[in-house]
C-alpha cells in the first residue's frame, strides 16, 4: 500500500507543480510562486484524501515588489508621452489622473508618484 500511495504522492505533486509553474507564472507578473507539500494521504477505500500545505517562497515577494515598481516606472513614462501629445487639456488631465491612481496603488510614496503628481499640477 505504501508504494501505491508514494506513486500517487509523486504524480499529484508533479501535477500541481506543473499547473503552477512555467508559462502560467510568467504570464502573470504578480502571481507568487507557490510550493505544495503533501502533508497527509488518507486511504478511504475507493477515495483518497490528499491534504496539501501551500507555502509562498520568500524570494518571490521581492520579485513581486520589483514588478510593481517597474509597472509604475512604465506608467510614469507613459504619462510623459501623454503630456506631450497634442490633445485637449481635459482629456490629458483625465488620462494622467487615471495613471496616477494606478501608480499610487502599485508604488505609493515613490518617485514615480511624485513625478506624475507634479506633472498633473503643472
Amino acid at each position: 500500500m505504501y508504494v501505491f500511495l508514494h506513486r500517487i504522492r509523486i504524480a499529484f505533486y508533479k501535477c500541481i507543480t506543473k499547473k503552477f509553474s512555467g508559462d502560467f507564472i510568467r504570464k502573470i507578473e504578480k502571481f507568487p510562486k507557490v510550493v505544495f507539500e503533501i502533508e497527509k494521504i488518507d486511504d478511504l477505500g475507493k477515495k483518497l484524501k490528499v491534504i496539501c500545505l501551500a507555502e509562498i517562497k520568500k524570494d518571490a515577494e521581492k520579485k513581486i515588489e520589483k514588478n510593481l515598481l517597474n509597472r509604475a516606472k512604465y506608467l510614469a513614462l507613459e504619462v510623459l508621452i501623454c503630456y506631450t501629445k497634442p490633445i485637449s487639456y481635459g482629456e490629458k488631465k483625465e488620462k494622467i489622473s487615471e495613471m496616477l491612481r494606478v501608480i499610487k496603488k502599485v508604488a505609493p510614496d515613490s518617485e514615480y508618484e511624485r513625478l506624475v503628481s507634479d506633472l498633473l499640477n503643472f
